[in-house]
């Protein structure tokens, strides 16, 4: 294992911070990129298999989703003879720090996950990728203001899957916990992999453990996964954890880990079967409203405002991040002009109407 001290430059670029996690098959750093000054995160690959691993992990770069982690480059640094693979630096935590945080999940948060694995794995399948494991430590949760999202993490073991037939026939490791039969028995990993693991994760966000968790062993555990779940996850934690899980849940399950040759074929089947939420308030028109509650008309809210509006222009253009970056800068600028205007017209109205009722209701308490 190769440990990276603070203040060591790798590629002459990228100067290394702090180690903020490690793993089988390498560590990650928070690192600064010296020319531009930007903080990044930086993968070093160890082992006799860190070359196949590096280019493995590369296939992330080909993956355009903001649900999937951002791959800026791929390097061998000169001096440490190392692999290492530099992206986008993430605030927040892993799904699995999360669900130990909170015991479980509710279910609209569970659902707001959901989706967020869905399209970054629908994406990658568009491009012939297969992750292969998906699990709580590869599924990361954002945590800045400005920018919620679920983002899949670590692609070291994906394979290229082209019209059915997959082009890389082995695959390196995995997690007995979130393998499909097929994976767990040396075969190679398809489209069905992810979402088998997508349909455990489910469960483990709304009950806090893993389908699995009551296997007794190594033997017990990969017998119980060859054979497929036996039973509804429904029935499972009302009678293993006295939980009552929202109706949705079975049959996302039951279809994500079907094994007869009739599963699902596409992430975006599998998203159909969740339930709509309704409208989230941004956490920014929250922080609005409990200002103008506490403090009416004497204190200053233009600053939240103006926050509200720079969330809502972000959320337009990150929807369509896309297609959007490969559009001319002219027409990027007059797009996000065209979509911020009335959402910036549309707060501002709003941030009206509420300050006229409160002078209204300040009034009518000063008259009687």
């Amino acid at each position: 294992m190769v440990n990276i001290a603070a203040g060591t430059v790798l590629c002459e670029k990228y100067e290394i911070i702090r180690q903020i996690g490690t793993g089988g098959s390498g560590s990650v750093y928070e690192a600064r990129h010296r020319a531009l000054n930007k903080r990044v995160a930086v993968k070093i690959l160890f082992g006799a298999a860190a070359q196949v691993l590096a280019r493995r992990e590369a296939l992330a770069g080909a993956i355009r989703s903001r649900n999937v982690v951002e791959i800026n480059d791929v390097e061998v640094d000169g001096t440490l003879k190392v692999p290492l693979i530099v992206m986008e630096f993430l605030e927040g935590a892993n799904l699995g720090s999360v669900v130990e945080s909170r015991r479980r999940l509710e279910a609209d948060e569970t659902v707001t996950v959901l989706r967020g694995i869905l399209s970054g794995v629908g994406r990658a399948h568009e491009r012939g990728i297969v992750h292969g494991d998906l699990k709580p430590a590869n599924v990361f949760c954002t945590e800045t203001p400005n920018d919620e999202r679920i983002v899949i993490l670590d692609f070291g073991i994906a394979s290229l899957w082209d019209s059915g037939t997959p082009s890389l026939t082995h695959t390196i490791g995995g997690t007995p916990l979130w393998m499909d039969p097929d994976a767990l028995a040396g075969n190679v990993r398809t489209r069905s992999s992810d979402f088998w693991a997508i349909g455990l994760l489910a469960y483990y966000m709304l009950v806090g453990e893993s389908y699995w968790a009551s296997t007794s062993s190594s033997a017990d555990l990969t017998s119980a996964i060859l054979r497929g779940p036996r039973e509804r996850p429904s029935v499972k934690a009302l009678e293993g954890h006295h939980l009552s899980l929202p109706a949705w849940l079975d049959e996302f399950f039951l279809e994500s880990v079907r094994q007869d040759g009739r599963s699902v074929g596409s992430a975006e089947e599998l998203e159909r079967l969740l339930p709509e939420l309704p409208h989230r308030v941004p956490a920014s028109a929250q922080r609005i409203q409990k200002e103008i509650e506490i403090k009416g008309v004497s204190g200053s809210v233009t600053p939240y405002v103006f926050q509200l509006a720079a969330d809502r222009v972000q959320r337009l253009v990150a929807v369509d991040r896309d297609w959007l970056a490969a559009l001319p800068s002219l027409t990027k600028t007059v797009l996000v002009a065209a979509g911020a205007l009335p959402a910036l017209l549309g707060l501002l109205a709003g941030f009206y109407q509420d300050v006229r009722k409160l002078l209204d209701r300040f009034a009518g308490k000063a008259a009687t």
